[in-house]
């Protein structure tokens, strides 16, 4: 995974306990942060972070099945379509009826970059321009979510 430059820290023991987890042939082409194989996700059903990956603050993608099971948010067909990295802190899942990022999310610049008008309707999640222009992760400062 270190050959791939992926933006992911995994444990010994989380491999052992996955068994063989392997990128996704889009990811290498695309770098994108890690999505597991469409099979990983079958056999695992509702995947949840393990406590040293939200120790980390590591960006994963869950299937849509977990975001069922946290309670509310699921993706938008765009984006289960072009995997963005988007994580969500579970408290933000139940409790955030407008979809604002956690303070931790600030704290580590982790790679979210959605206008604040875009989590007031979400049903139509879209990256901003720029974020589409360059390809690349966006890290927003507070005032960005205020005034966007």
């Amino acid at each position: 995974m270190k050959a791939f430059n992926l933006p992911v820290i995994w444990k010994h023991s989380t491999y052992q306990s996955y068994g063989s987890i392997q990128p996704t042939s889009h990811m290498e082409a695309f770098n994108l942060p890690v999505i597991w194989k469409h099979s990983i996700y079958q056999s695992y059903g509702s995947i949840q972070p393990t406590s040293h990956m939200e120790a980390f603050n590591l960006p994963v993608i869950w299937k849509h099945s977990t975001y069922q099971s946290y309670g509310s948010i699921q993706p938008t067909s765009h984006m289960e379509a072009f995997n963005l990295p988007v994580i969500w802190k579970h408290s933000t899942y139940q409790s955030d009826g407008s979809i604002q990022p956690t303070s931790h999310m600030e704290a580590f610049n982790l790679p979210v970059g959605w206008k604040r008008s875009t989590y007031l309707s979400y049903e139509s999640i879209q990256p901003t321009s720029h974020m589409e222009a360059f390809n690349l992760p966006v890290i927003w400062k507070h005032s960005t979510y205020q005034s966007d």
